[in-house]
């Protein structure tokens, strides 16, 4: 995010190819924090970001103060988004790979993919902002085994070109 620019929460709102519920921008939210949180650089988080902030930019004229919205910290759903930042940010601070400068951000056609490599240790976001379901070939790095940060599960990849469904707005971190 920037001061300068429309807040996230309200670039998804107002994404056009769906009206999403108030629940599927916060998911999305958490979608598009990890694939940001894990380029490596430091970040910026404007004025309640890191819980949904939903108030236009030009809310009220571009450069006025925006209302403080210390409710949303009450609000189950978005605390759940603010731990996500948490996690992320947590896990960013941890980790040597992250010091990397050998990655790529890029895409499969419309699903987000970056890889983070340092030495023989691989990060690999994948992430499906569409509206339908993708099926991509996630193109890991090495074979052998993989975890998911966020559900903690671990499998065993036998096949670099292993074909992977992707939900509308599922994402995944996943690291050897």
């Amino acid at each position: 995010e920037s001061h300068d620019e429309e807040r996230l929460m309200v670039e998804v709102a107002n994404s056009g190819k769906k009206v999403f519920t108030a629940q599927e921008r916060l998911e999305r939210m958490k979608m598009a924090a990890a694939t940001f949180f894990t380029i490596p650089g430091p970040k910026m988080i404007w004025q309640f970001g890191e819980l949904g902030y939903d108030v236009s930019i030009n809310d009220n004229g571009r450069t006025s103060a925006k209302p403080l919205k210390w409710s949303y910290a009450q609000d189950s759903e978005r605390a759940k988004l603010l731990k996500v930042y948490q996690q992320l940010g947590a896990l960013k601070s941890s980790k040597a790979i992250f010091t990397s400068t050998d990655f790529t951000v890029g895409s499969l056609a419309t699903v987000k993919r970056n890889m983070l490599a340092k030495g023989s240790d691989y990060l690999l976001v994948l992430a499906n902002p569409d509206i339908t379901s993708q099926v991509i070939s996630a193109s890991f790095p090495t074979t052998g085994l993989w975890y998911d940060y966020f559900s903690g599960k671990s499998f065993d990849v036998k096949n670099a070109q292993a074909k992977m469904n992707l939900l509308p707005g599922e994402f995944h971190i996943l690291t050897n």
